[in-house]
Parts: C-alpha cells; structure tokens; sequence
C-alpha cells in the first residue's frame, strides 16, 4: 500500500468513490484499487433512500426519512439504524454538495421521494436525481412526449409509452430519423451522447422535434445527453426550441451515472489524494493510472 497511504479502497463503484471522497475530506491519503469501471458507469445518477416500506408495501415511500425511521425501530440492526438518521442526512446533503459544486446539480431532499419513469415506464422513487430528470415526476399527470431514435437499440418509447399509459399517465412516443444518424454505421449510446455535445446537432434535434409536440407538456429523452451530461445551456437551447419542459429516462450505459465517477476523480485529483485505478493485474502488479 505504501508509507504514504492511509487508506486503502478497493473498488471504484459510488460505495468505493463515496467512501474514498470521505477519507480525503478528513485529510487522509487515499488509493483506490479498482479492475475496470465500477457500476457507476450503469447507474442513473439519482441516489435512492428508501423506495418502499414495507417490502411487501404496493406504494411507494413518500418521505424517505420518515420511513427510515419506522424502519430502524422494526430492524434495530439494520445498517440504516447503526448510521442513525443524522449521519444518514449529512451524507445525503454532503453528495448533494458535491455534485452542485461539479456543476451537475441534485434536486431533492432526505423528506421527500421522487416518481420518476424508468426506460421501459415503469415507476421508480428516488430521493435525489439530476434537475434534468425532474421534469418527469409522476406525481404530476401532465401529458408526456417519449423521443426515440431511429437505429439506436437501447431505448424503445412505445414500450415506455404504453406501460406508462396503462398506470394513467397519458403519454405518447415518436423516433426521430436525422440526417446525422443516417450517417453512422453503428448508434451506440456513446455514439448518440458524443453527438448531443454538439450544438448543430442538438438543433437538428430540437427542429425535428417541434412539429411533432402536438399536447404535450413535456419531453422525455433518453440520457444520452452528453458525455458529460447536458449542460445548462444545452438544456436552455432545447427548451427554447422545443417549447417544452424536459426530462431523461436512464437506459443502458447510463451517462449521469458516469458523471458521479467524474466528479469525485475529479476532487481527488484537487486535494491530491493520490487516486490510484489499477485496470488490471498482471502478474502481482497492479496496472494503473491515476
């Protein structure tokens, strides 16, 4: 490990990261070990607290908190109890923190869950996610529009669209076909986030995209909004020539999951913790970059 090392983390998924982030903001010096991405790379972005209660409950928790704390009194032995709900709200207000600094901002609260759709329609609670997702809380009925694209494979709208039907939230799909895509051999999500950093594209995009709004008050996108996730003035471009209030469904290779790994390598590197990621082990040696 090292004469200069503190503390030692293996894995690089939020647990590790999260728990690496921590060790340096008391002043520690900190190697992460990891062989490959951790699971990050495919998680939404939004942090959960605690989305039903009872297991068995058909409804969703409403305020995370409160339910923790009925919780911890039926399972005094739970990891949430042995935390306590104080430590429970730092943490969850300290990531909050650190995800507004890095300039991708988490609306919520420790009191309150989010309704928000999955890729496939159904209903996911969530206590914190990216303003970019918030537009779609299901708590609020107002007609949505799902986008899809022609060729790209990892989102399909009319799926989303129907189920979301089914449970009364009117909802309606269209695919777009763009010159742009045509043009590409293979649409991976990496491809398609890649293009929306470019603001032709996203024009291209808005343009096609407002004809076909007909009564919906919002627009629900795949996240595949950028790299590293759509700006603000990203967002602002498409509001404007879309007319309409936006919101990204999480689907595979989930690009606002990606974002949480950047900004906590990011305040390692700043407080020089001396962040350490092994790709591999080759031999009894570790591989890796920091």
């Amino acid at each position: 490990m090292g004469k200069q090392t503190d503390v030692l983390v293996i894995g690089a998924g939020l647990a590790g990261l999260t728990a690496a982030w921590q060790a340096v903001g008391r002043g520690k010096k900190v190697k992460v070990l990891a062989k490959g991405w951790g699971a990050t790379h495919w998680h939404s972005g939004c942090i959960d607290l605690l989305g039903y209660w009872p297991l068995a409950a058909d409804t969703a928790v409403t305020n995370p908190l409160q339910a923790i704390e009925q919780l911890i009194v039926e399972n005094p032995q739970h990891p949430y109890a042995l935390a306590g709900l104080d430590n429970i709200t730092v943490a969850v207000n300290a990531f909050q923190a650190l995800c507004a600094e890095a300039g991708y901002p988490l609306e919520g609260s420790p009191e309150k869950n989010w309704l928000l759709p999955t890729a496939v329609g159904t209903f996911r609670p969530t206590c914190l996610a990216p303003q970019t997702m918030t537009a779609g809380d299901l708590s609020d009925d107002a007609p949505m529009l799902l986008v899809g694209f022609e060729q790209f494979v990892d989102f399909y709208p009319h799926v989303a669209a129907d189920n979301l039907t089914q449970q009364g939230i009117p909802a309606e799909y269209v695919m777009l076909d763009l010159p742009s895509l045509a043009r590409q051999r293979r649409l991976t999500s990496v491809v398609l986030a890649n293009m929306m950093e470019q603001e032709t594209f996203r024009q291209e995009v808005a343009q096609a995209l407002k004809p076909k709004l007909g009564q919906a008050a919002r627009v629900g996108f795949p996240a595949v909004l950028g790299l590293r996730g759509l700006r603000p003035s990203g967002k602002r471009c498409l509001i404007c020539w879309s007319g309409r209030f936006l919101k990204f469904l999480p689907c595979r290779h989930r690009w606002p999951g990606f974002g949480c790994t950047t900004f906590c390598r990011m305040r390692f590197r700043r407080r020089e913790a001396g962040c350490l990621t092994a790709w591999k082990r080759w031999g009894r040696r570790w591989m890796g970059a920091g």
